[in-house]
């Protein structure tokens, strides 16, 4: 180290240091646009991801809404049904318990009205 030596690395270091070095040194090496397209992969997968599970969860509450709209229109459908029933029934005991022609075509005009 006297008289001007320049003293060397240890050779285990050296091999370490240039292990690390590679990728960095391969990085510096490459064209801007390929550095641009490397920094913006991350961006673009996250954006991928977050919109295509938005995408699954909107068209699950589209599912959804159509299932409560179906349902929606089955209970209506047999809300009217109990109602024919049920008036059907009032006029046919109305028949029944007509005591005369009169009250019995009464009744069956109401019931053909229905």
């Amino acid at each position: 180290m006297e008289d001007g030596d320049v003293s060397e690395r240890p050779g285990t270091a050296n091999d370490m240091m240039s292990r690390l070095r590679r990728p960095a040194g391969r990085l510096r090496d490459m064209p801007i646009w390929s550095k641009l397209g490397l920094i913006m992969i991350v961006p673009t997968l996250a954006t991928i991801i977050v919109g295509t599970t938005g995408l699954i969860d909107h068209i699950g509450e589209a599912s959804n809404a159509e299932r409560a709209r179906t349902l929606a229109a089955l209970t209506r459908s047999s809300g009217d049904l109990v109602n024919h029933l049920q008036n059907e029934r009032a006029y046919a005991v109305m028949m029944l318990a007509a005591k005369n022609d009169f009250g019995r075509e009464q009744a069956l005009r109401l019931y053909e009205k229905e």
